[in-house]
């Protein structure tokens, strides 16, 4: 089975090529959109992942990953 962050890419990818093709400026301006906000969900998905799992992801001073917003200190929910 395909991980969400793959699937998103694919369908990035898919959605640049259309906007390739396309000959109406509108709609490839829609697919490129698109295509942008497929690559950064699959971003944060692949980031928040890599929080949870002990990975030291680039963070904020002071901002903790996101599996651990919402806790008290750094204990886990």
């Amino acid at each position: 089975m395909e991980s969400l962050p793959a699937y998103l890419r694919v369908q990035a990818d898919r959605c640049q090529k259309l906007s390739r093709g396309c000959m109406d400026l509108g709609t490839a301006r829609t697919l490129r959109i698109m295509a942008d906000e497929y690559t950064d969900e699959a971003m944060k998905i692949e980031t928040k992942a890599a929080a949870c799992s002990g990975i030291e992801p680039i963070q904020a001073a002071g901002v903790p990953p996101p599996c651990l917003q919402g806790t008290k200190g750094n204990t886990r929910l």
